[in-house]
């Protein structure tokens, strides 16, 4: 049998970087790495021994085993070896090291991870008996299947042979956990000492277990298209959830098994070979993130290509009909606190944060912000230890560095900390200070928002002109420097850009507070047009970096061209083929002989960070010439780009191709290295951001442990009225292929949010908050002038005639113009919350494609949830402008679109954004709902109908349209109390 490691339990901390050699003894220079514990150095604590005896051996420990083998350079394997995480992989190769995957491990976990059942049972030894080559073992609520190979797998194909093996199990009808394509996972063996008590597998069955070759490595498989059952996160209320509500219409609902679940029938049981009816081997669980009308899981065989569409499209279309009407999509509900309560969560989080990342969970407008403010005044207020020190050094934790997503919110939180009686240090770009009048203060302000596109430092390269040729504005300019405020300051600020200095400043033992952070991935999409003119613009450049970086320029503008689409990868690919003659020049200037080798040597010795070298006579003439300004600036981004592409370490930029708007374009996904590196700090760091639980798989990706999470959400300061008008899709809509195109359904929608406003008559001010283009749209209906904008977003001016038009007539009714603003950039504005209402117009889908390899990159399961959840969340972030926790008056809310946002527990929903929601025959909301006042009210309508309260309910707020026959029995109601009424329709008869 092949080779496994085999560690005492699995929380053994791993080699990652050069301070980390096993063999010496730790602590030493060679193996002095610090961890979060306190404890130092590596052990190799993971003994190598045969697959066959590992799996039948009783530890009397929490043992676990990994699949991989560490070999030394003539390949035997060492007798104990430490564990190896992947950014380690490079430091053990150049110890002369090998690793190898020798086995093949898989986690089926049952549906919800629920116990087993003599069903299950009989179910899983079915599928069992189709695994003719593997082992298998049963945990307390699943399986580990074990497949050892006939030859070792080299560490770098094996996720894809993973992908490939995990793929044969699910057509077998197996359902796979997803994240053991991870080959650094450990695995649990059968028969270990669990929580001070010995565990024994009660199944486990090796003797047909025999080594067969790997399958071929399958890259294309997307990670977590089928999300295992016991990763789907904490279920809602499966009773009250759409789905349930479907099936039990259908008669598929059976009795529950558990908070969260429910035993249904499977649509496709008839071709099912075993089981009964309800047996728990089909479940139906509760809303939750990404999956807000429940979530159906079988674990039939014949079921394992199934979709949750499939499902729906199996569902009669009666049952179906109830998933329209209902008030879904709709996630978790949130736990609703006091403010009181909320502001006490909020500040313990941040007083208390241990070393090491912490998330906090706060709704919009919950107070986070204001909460490490206050707790920054008190840190900032520690007394020295001694007299011996004051004045030297700030006293450890008394430090806080806080940053925010822009330089208005760093002024406005410095502001706010001042006014407190603290002393603080604000760190800032050049570009960001204005003057009174709103003018930049830096002169050459265009030419250098230009040049930091590429990536170049405004403060080297404009402000002190590298030591040689300073700005001669800089004496009196109040930009240089970039930091305002005492030097021992003890609380720093700044926005997100800075994010480095602000953790540095912080120091070891002080905190660093990331409100609002950015993404962890940022998408850079580069076009074939870019590639020419960067290269046409490499005479800018040192000698020695633009012949070195000519060569890939113009192969990975070739590959851009030709590559194939869709298969995300590294970019080396694009440079496998190149010029001769452009590679001989890069061996010239570098001595280099391929294109990776001529980028990896194309800065000269002592060059600072990763910014292409600007010659210093085209800076100092960029400061006279925009247009020069521009073109450099542009240049850099393309060099940078592909420089980081090549050079970075394996899969820390990932290179795809793809369409988009009827050309091809060149993606690159590469991490914010600022903040993962503030996310691995030593010190305390607290993300705070009303998202977080949506993130907080990435965070625990990046840091290697699962951070403490504290949730605080507080009840609206005054009643908030939500409603949604629903339609089936708006940015396709409004603006296919990225273009708007007829607008006649965005006309329809925007009639719609007029006759909404203009129901109450109290609601005046509005703010309305749509997709980028529409913005732009609404704004020339209100007479401002967008024609530059809308040309340079490739958009065509006979269409913004026609809109303006026909939407200015519409907005004009409104009693006051409403405040606009479009998604993504309305984080942290606060000058809305004293409106009537706020409208989201439009579903803020992210770019479909980032989204699912985003996912890709960092193994997360699900990437299609993960994709509507990151929609409702930016809706949760519009509908923050309210700042309904602070409101003194009351509220109206609404969005039109599909997706519901995130925090909305308590909303009416309605079907039909194109005009005022109504029921059958013609009968408005509006009057449907006079009909039952005047009828003696709900409870007495609904007696005299012999009719639920609910359903009448329903029909009152637009869900379910009213049948007729009802509503001709609540008018011959009314009447009967004798208060006759007109009719809607049509004159009564005998009138």
């Amino acid at each position: 049998m092949p080779l496994v490691a085999v560690a005492p339990t699995r929380h053994a901390y791993g080699v990652e970087c050069d301070a980390d050699d096993w063999r010496a003894p730790r602590g030493s220079a060679a193996n002095c790495r610090e961890h979060r514990n306190g404890s130092v150095g590596v052990e190799a604590a993971y003994r190598v021994m045969d697959l066959g005896n590992a799996l039948v051996e009783t530890y009397n420990t929490d043992a676990h085993l990994v699949p991989y083998v560490l070999r030394d350079e003539h390949g035997a394997p060492l007798v104990r070896q430490p564990r190896v995480n992947k950014a380690g992989l490079d430091f053990v190769r150049r110890l002369g090291f090998t690793l190898a995957l020798e086995a093949l491990l898989a986690d089926v976990d049952n549906p919800g991870h629920c116990e087993w059942t003599p069903e299950l049972l009989a179910l899983a030894a079915e599928q069992d008996e189709r695994l003719e080559t593997a082992g298998v073992y049963y945990t307390a609520h699943g399986r580990r299947i074990v497949q050892p190979l006939a030859r070792p797998v080299p560490i770098d194909q094996a996720e894809g042979v993973l992908a490939a093996w995990l793929g044969q199990l699910e057509r077998l009808g197996l359902h796979p956990d997803p994240a053991c394509r991870d080959w650094t996972r450990h695995f649990r063996l059968p028969h270990v000492r669990r929580g001070k008590r010995d565990y024994r597998s009660p199944i486990v069955h090796l003797e047909r277990m025999r080594p067969v070759a790997p399958p071929a490595p399958d890259w294309t498989r997307a990670r977590g298209r089928r999300r295992s059952t016991g990763a789907l996160g904490p279920s809602g209320d499966v009773d009250g959830s759409p789905l349930a509500r479907a099936f039990e219409a259908t008669g598929w609902l059976g009795p529950s098994l558990g908070a969260g679940k429910r035993a249904v029938l499977c649509p496709w049981r008839t071709e099912h070979t075993v089981g009964r009816d309800f047996d728990s081997s089909t479940v139906l669980f509760g809303p939750g993130p990404g999956r807000p009308l429940g979530w159906w899981h079988c674990s039939h065989g014949h079921c394992a290509g199934r979709t949750q569409a499939d499902v729906l499209r199996a569902l009669p279309p009666a049952a179906r009909a109830l998933l329209r009407a209902s008030s879904s999509p709709v996630g978790l509900r949130r736990e609703i606190v006091p403010a009181d309560e909320a502001r006490r969560r909020l500040e313990g989080a941040f007083q208390k944060a241990p070393d090491g990342l912490s998330v906090v969970v706060a709704g919009c407008g919950t107070g986070k912000t204001e909460a490490a403010i206050v707790v920054a005044c008190e840190r900032a207020r520690k007394a020295y230890a001694s007299q011996a020190v004051q004045g030297k050094r700030a006293p450890a934790h008394s430090k806080t560095a806080i940053s925010v997503p822009t330089q208005r919110l760093a002024i406005e939180v410095a502001g706010r900390l001042q006014a407190r009686g603290v002393a603080v240090r604000r760190l800032f770009g050049p570009l960001s200070v204005r003057r009174e009048d709103g003018s930049p203060e830096c002169r050459f302000h265009d030419q250098g928002v230009a040049l930091a596109r590429g990536g170049q430092s405004i403060p080297w390269e404009l402000c002190e002109g590298r030591g040689r040729e300073p700005c001669e504005f800089a004496s009196a300019c109040r930009a240089r420097g970039g930091v305002e405020g005492p030097d021992d300051a003890r609380v720093i600020v700044g926005p997100h850009a800075l994010l480095g200095q602000l953790s540095a400043a912080a120091g070891a033992t002080g905190e660093l507070v990331i409100d609002e952070p950015p993404a962890v991935l940022v998408h850079e999409v580069l076009t074939v047009e870019e590639f020419f003119a960067a290269e046409r613009g490499l005479g800018a450049f040192e000698a020695r970096y633009a012949a070195a970086m000519r060569v890939s320029l113009r192969a990975v503008a070739a590959w851009i061209d030709a590559g194939p689409l869709d298969q995300p990868g590294p970019l080396a690919r694009a440079v496998e083929r190149v010029d001769q003659d452009l590679l001989t020049d890069a061996y010239e200037a570098t001595g280099a002989t391929d294109a990776l080798e001529a980028a990896r040597a194309a800065f000269d010795e002592g060059h600072r960070g990763t910014a292409p070298p600007v010659r210093r006579a085209h800076v100092f003439a960029a400061r006279r010439s925009l247009a020069l300004a521009q073109q450099i600036g542009a240049a850099s981004r393309v060099l940078r780009l592909v420089w980081l592409g090549l050079t970075s370490e394996p899969k820390q930029v990932i290179a795809r191709l793809e369409q988009r708007r009827d050309r091809r374009v060149l993606v690159l996904t590469l991490p914010d290295v600022q903040l993962l590196e503030a996310l691995r700090r030593s010190g305390a760091v607290v993300i705070a951001d009303a998202n977080a639980r949506l993130h907080l798989p990435i965070y625990e990706h990046v840091v290697g442990y699962r951070p403490p999470v504290t949730e605080a959400h507080a009840q609206d300061g005054a009643p908030v009225r939500r409603e949604m008008l629903r339609t089936r899709a708006t940015r396709n809509a409004w603006a296919p292929r990225g273009r708007i195109e007829g607008g006649a359904s965005l006309v329809r929608a925007v009639r719609a949010v007029v006759r909404w406003v203009l129901r109450d008559e109290s609601t005046r001010r509005v703010a309305l908050v749509t997709l980028r283009l529409v913005e732009l749209v609404l704004r020339a209906a209100l007479g401002q002038d967008v024609s530059q904008r809308w040309v340079e977003a490739g958009q065509s001016r006979p269409e913004l005639d026609a809109l303006r038009d026909a939407l200015g007539a519409e907005l004009a009714r409104l009693p006051e113009s409403p405040d606009l603003g479009h998604y993504g950039a309305i984080e942290g504005l606060d000058h809305w919350r004293d409106h009537d209402a706020l409208v989201t117009l439009g579903d803020p889908w992210p770019q479909l494609t980032d989204a699912r390899w985003e996912a890709e990159f960092l193994g997360l399961p699900d990437w299609d949830a993960r994709y509507e959840a990151l929609c409702a969340a930016e809706l949760e972030q519009a509908h923050g402008r309210l700042r309904t926790v602070h409101r003194t008056r009351p509220a109206r809310a609404l969005h039109v679109g599909s997706v519901v946002p995130s925090g909305w527990q308590d909303f009416t929903i309605v079907e039909d954004a194109g005009g005022r929601p109504t029921n059958e025959r013609g009968v408005s909301v509006e009057e449907l709902r006079r009909l039952v006042q005047e009828a003696g009210g709900r409870n007495s309508a609904a007696k005299a109908l012999d009719i639920g309260r609910a359903t009448l309910t329903d029909y009152l707020t637009g869900k379910r349209g009213a049948p007729g026959a009802l509503v001709a029995e609540l008018r011959k109601l009314a009447a009967d109390i004798g208060r006759p009424l007109p009719s809607v329709v049509g004159k009564p008869p005998g009138s």
